[in-house]
């Protein structure tokens, strides 16, 4: 028996409920990830100081897209691979387990699913980057007081939140760029 073509709702509907599976590890991630460097910010550095850290982290995060094309990793997803990035996208947004759980109901479900789609969703990578490169800043900003003040506890809890939190998405957007741009090119204009 011959399945029905997908139509126009049935693609909304798939979309929304990704959209809400993709609120889980956001919200999971930030939690966890987040909470340390907000604790220690609040309860061991003076306001000020906060606004400070978080203008330059802000500031750094509105370079250009160049900057983020030089600080590329690898020309290469193979390199990705190595380091174990297939691991970071099984849990992330948009992730392995997000697309699994959601063809359960909608087996046509992609996440760019057109050209444009693709154009869009490399748009994305570079504000997702752009997040996490500003988040990391400010992270490596604090570390750097947490050595300052010898808090070596808080420093090992704030690095390793900032690796997790932080390198590997930057990571994972620059690998999930590299697959869309050769998605692109082979596809028709």
């Amino acid at each position: 028996m011959k399945r029905a073509r997908p139509t126009k709702k049935d693609y909304i509907e798939a979309r929304k409920l990704a959209a809400v599976y993709n609120m889980v590890p956001n919200l999971v991630w930030s939690i966890l990830h987040l909470t340390p460097v907000v604790v220690y910010s609040w309860n061991e550095i003076e306001p000020f100081k906060i606004y400070i850290l978080l203008g330059i982290s802000v500031l750094l995060g509105i370079l250009p897209a160049g900057f983020y094309n030089w600080m590329q990793f690898s020309k290469t997803t193979a390199a990705y691979k190595k380091v174990g990035i297939l691991m970071i996208r099984k849990y992330s947004q948009d992730g392995d387990l997000i697309i699994q759980q959601v063809r359960k109901k909608y087996p046509f479900y992609k996440v760019v699913e057109s050209r444009d789609a693709i154009i869009r969703y490399i748009g994305r990578t570079y504000v997702y980057e752009r997040f996490h490169f500003m988040v990391l800043m400010y992270m490596l900003m604090v570390l750097g007081v947490t050595l300052y003040r010898q808090a070596f506890v808080w420093a090992i809890v704030l690095l390793l939140n900032n690796v997790c939190y932080n390198f590997y998405p930057l990571l994972l957007q620059q690998y999930n760029r590299l697959r869309l741009i050769t998605l692109l090119k082979r596809s028709r204009p």
